[in-house]
């Protein structure tokens, strides 16, 4: 009884190893097979004569990363895990964006709000030397959460730290 388990286990963990490297070999030559179909159909000549930036990379890496994605799929359903995987994956998958958006907003909506008044005060001095806080130079723009100044180097300077560095 014991034999015929055990058995069963590592032919399911041997078949999930095979699945795997049959898949990553895969994945490698569709990559790369997809990259040599879309540069003999001179796909990024035609996109950069449009105005467009080359994708025929992205294709292939993305064909690539899919392929990676459904092997590692195929193995789990051999070793009868997928479901309790996939959710795991899933849960993470959401907390990182629900983490990632809060942090975004952290910073951007600040920036943005102190946005409002930066850009009614500092409009008449684009062009002309500034100084806020330690960076010195000439305004060159003013964005949504933020403002260029040049000097020797180029400097993103936030509207938040504008409004608390210089007397508007």
């Amino acid at each position: 009884m014991w034999i015929n388990v055990l058995y069963q286990i590592s032919r399911n963990i041997a078949s999930a190893f095979i699945i795997v490297f049959a898949g990553f070999v895969l994945a490698k030559l569709l990559g790369k097979l997809t990259k040599r179909i879309l540069a003999e159909a001179e796909l990024n000549r035609i996109l950069k004569k449009t105005g467009f930036k080359p994708i025929s990379n992205k294709i292939a890496k993305t064909t690539e990363y899919l392929i990676y994605a459904l092997t590692i799929l195929f193995a789990l359903q051999q070793l009868k895990i997928t479901t309790i995987v996939l959710g795991i994956l899933l849960t993470i998958t959401i907390s990182v964006i629900i983490f990632s958006i809060i942090l975004t907003c952290k910073d951007f909506l600040p920036n943005y709000f102190a946005g409002f008044t930066v850009k009614k005060k500092l409009a008449k001095k684009i062009g002309k030397h500034i100084t806020i806080g330690n960076v010195k130079g000439t305004l060159q723009h003013i964005g949504i959460v933020g403002s260029t100044i040049q000097s020797d180097e180029k400097y993103y300077v936030p509207h938040k730290y504008t409004l608390t560095k210089i007397n508007l």
